[in-house]
């Protein structure tokens, strides 16, 4: 079995060594526990406030502080994603993994940025174009953030690639108005469900989103509704709005089993 503990957060406005500190009380509350992944979610050092200060290529000391807690906890991680200045000057949402040892694996640019309904991310940010896997040590995993869950062929690509796990760090928010509204957050979180447990399903993998919960600053809340799910689609452990460390375990050769079931990739 392996160990995911998915770390749901309310990040506050700009605010690194405080969103940095929680992680760390998350991880010492289950110190006691074997942890082969951990998940923070999208903007968990900053928020929705992500150019302040602004984060080198290989992640700043935001980063060299996950590294470190990688070690500490013998754990691999995704580190959720911070945005980092490359050498060529232009700004990338990116989300790292990262090894027992602190060594990064691989890092992911978000391909599919989200400039609809007045959110501009393209303004800022310039979007990936490569498609990103990383061999853990317990799991071949496919890298998404956020709303490329709206971009099922992205998925598509994790099941021709044989992925056992796909990993969806998310800042799924909305206008705090809309959260309040008891009848569109049950709408809400429904399509949010739906959606993951379908990328799930159609693609063969357990997959884990790990989001933003609560007020991120600007009239906006997280969704919360982290979650883990099976490769048959079924919901294995859900947060509610609540700030949590959710623990799942699952067995991973489910996901092989699921692939020797229904051998779609063949057809792709």
């Amino acid at each position: 079995m392996a160990n995911i503990l998915t770390i749901q957060m309310q990040s506050k406005l700009g605010q690194i060594e405080e969103n940095l500190k929680k992680v760390k009380s998350f991880l010492a509350s289950h110190k006691n526990l074997s942890l082969d992944l951990v998940v923070v979610p999208e903007f968990f050092a900053t928020s929705i406030d992500y150019l302040k200060p602004e984060i080198d290529e290989n992640g700043g000391y935001v980063i060299d502080e996950i590294r470190e807690l990688a070690r500490e906890y013998n754990t691999n991680f995704i580190a959720g994603s911070v945005v980092r200045q490359k050498t060529d000057g232009r700004y990338y949402n990116s989300s790292f993994a990262i090894d027992r040892r602190g060594n990064i694996l691989k890092v992911y640019d978000k391909i599919h940025l989200f400039n609809y309904f007045g959110g501009a991310e393209g303004c800022r940010i310039t979007a990936g174009n490569e498609i990103c896997t990383v061999d853990f040590d317990f799991a071949k995993t496919g890298m998404g953030i956020c709303f490329d869950i709206r971009y099922p062929m992205l998925f598509n690509e994790f099941l021709k690639q044989q992925v056992q796990l796909i990993v969806l760090p998310t800042a799924w928010i909305f206008p705090s108005i809309m959260i309040s509204d008891p009848e569109q957050r049950n709408s809400l979180e429904d399509i949010w469900q739906s959606m993951a447990k379908t990328r799930a399903y159609d693609n063969e993998a357990f997959f884990v989103v790990c989001n933003q919960t609560g007020d991120v600053g600007h009239d906006m809340e997280g969704l919360g509704n982290s979650m883990v799910i099976s490769p048959y689609g079924k919901i294995i452990s859900l947060s509610d709005t609540k700030e949590q460390a959710m623990l799942t375990s699952i067995d991973i050769s489910e996901a092989r089993k699921c692939k020797q079931e229904f051998p779609k990739a063949n057809l792709l």
